[in-house]
């Protein structure tokens, strides 16, 4: 399928697949598919045109009853152009802008294998290997990562005839990044490794009214050592229209590579600063509380809000150790909470209408003579989806939203509005035509940060689709 759009912007991509069998337990599948995305907006000129060609293949052999067998790999290679900014460490105090091409290629492959050993018990052996490669002028990344994980699920007749499931994980990964670029790492090449095993049970207390599930991971990792996550969930339903769930978790976020061991030259408004990592830095850590509430109010009317309350610890914040040095430190703590509230209503047989509005406030605590980003994720945000089938085999779409302003990024609030015309003329066949970013020709989403690319805006876009199923 080839496809254009609104005279600014052009998008194609094309797919090929063939499927067949050897027997009548051996199945499989090969595809290719390739794309291409032309240049954004900018008013300075953008240059982000990206293109992509991916090879894959799937083949799954039932074994007998117990037994089956699934293998995927896939390999990706292709260019995303962009505009950047940097410092190089050769001339720390000139800002350097350079338009690129970056390199991008990997692939990856999957072997599983499931045994069934009963109606509600059964057992996953599954091995990943993943190969990425990325070149670009800012950094260069070449990395390899190997998981293994097994899973045993198996229902327990006592206390409460609930499931249990536990299983146990590995992953290795190794990068290679080069030094002397503006973004660099010492040491050049480093690898990491995480271990995990978990337990949890799903505990029907009272049957189709009170369900609960607890579990527990235990976590190490090279960066932060001998993690306990628990999570507990309780779902209550006390007749067929109402609904009442909360949850408690403990998750930790690893530091990144260049939280770690990372170092490259940022401008600091007139001046030029050195950023660096921290080899010391923790885990970040998280207690999630989260409740909701759903009403069927009538037959075609429903009402839905939940409300969390996020408690993080060991944040990131930096701190200037020098006129001419910044270094990252885990010393903040943050405090994210808020509300959603969904609703559905069916207005007519063929006419549905789905609004959403959720609340976000944040609230940052470091020390006052350290740095915290804030004003980076919208206060509102709300959302209007509807649904409308014209006729059997005549479908329109529309979908609005508004997104609240990003200070800390200095992206204005803006609304959009995406339709879609489809028809469906026969079983497995639809034609489409799809409007995006219709009530404006462009605007600004977000601004890039950790690589300092060329901010380029959402444009609007017109264009066909064409799906057949079979």
């Amino acid at each position: 399928m080839v496809s254009g759009g609104g005279g600014s912007e052009e998008r194609g991509f094309m797919t090929l697949r063939h499927g067949g069998k050897i027997g009548k337990d051996f199945h499989f599948r090969v595809f290719a598919k390739g794309f291409t995305r032309d240049n954004s907006f900018n008013p300075a000129g953008a240059h982000d045109r990206w293109r992509m060609g991916t090879l894959g293949l799937r083949a799954d052999w039932h074994i007998n009853s117990h037994n089956e067998v699934t293998f995927q790999g896939q390999y990706q290679s292709g260019k995303a152009g962009q505009k950047t900014s940097f410092v190089h460490q050769s001339a720390p105090d000139t800002l350097v802008t350079q338009t690129e091409d970056v390199n991008l290629a990997g692939g990856h492959a999957l072997m599983r294998w499931n045994r069934t050993t009963g109606e509600n018990s059964n057992m996953i052996l599954q091995a990943y290997y993943d190969h990425n490669r990325r070149n670009e002028l800012s950094f260069r990344e070449r990395r390899h990562t190997f998981d293994i994980d097994f899973q045993h699920r198996f229902p327990l007749t006592l206390p409460f005839r609930q499931e249990f499931l536990w299983g146990v994980g590995y992953r290795w990964t190794r990068d290679h990044l080069n030094a002397g670029l503006p973004i660099s790492f010492e040491p050049t090449s480093r690898i990491l490794q995480t271990t995990n095993i978990f337990a949890q049970t799903e505990i029907p207390l009272i049957e189709n009214r009170l369900k609960v599930v607890a579990g527990l991971k235990f976590m190490d990792n090279t960066y932060a050592h001998d993690n306990f996550l628990p999570t507990f969930r309780v779902l209550w339903t006390p007749n067929s229209k109402q609904t009442i769930w909360a949850s408690i978790i403990r998750a930790v976020r690893l530091p990144s590579r260049f939280e770690r061991d990372g170092n490259r030259f940022i401008r600091n408004g007139a001046e030029f600063l050195r950023l660096i990592g921290n080899p010391d830095l923790v885990a970040e850590t998280l207690w999630g509380f989260e409740t909701g509430y759903k009403h069927r109010l009538t037959s075609n009317l429903s009402v839905e809000i939940s409300g969390f309350f996020n408690d993080y610890n060991h944040s990131i914040s930096e701190f200037e150790i020098s006129s001419e040095t910044a270094q990252l430190f885990s010393q903040r703590d943050t405090e994210i909470f808020g509300f959603e509230i969904y609703g559905r209503w069916d207005a007519f047989k063929r006419l549905r209408f789905m609004p959403s509005y959720s609340h976000l406030q944040i609230r940052n605590q470091a020390p006052l003579d350290h740095e915290v980003e804030s004003g980076k994720d919208p206060k509102h945000q709300f959302t209007l989806r509807s649904q409308l089938d014209i006729t059997h085999n005549i479908e329109l779409d529309a979908f609005f939203r508004h997104i609240d302003k990003l200070p800390g990024l200095n992206v204005d609030s803006y609304q959009t509005l995406d339709l879609r015309l489809a028809w469906l003329p026969v079983t497995g066949l639809e034609l489409s035509l799809i409007g995006q970013n219709l009530l404006q020709s462009h605007h600004l989403e977000y601004t890039p940060e950790v690589v300092q690319t060329m901010p380029v805006q959402i444009q609007r876009s017109v264009y066909g689709r064409i799906i057949w199923r079979f």
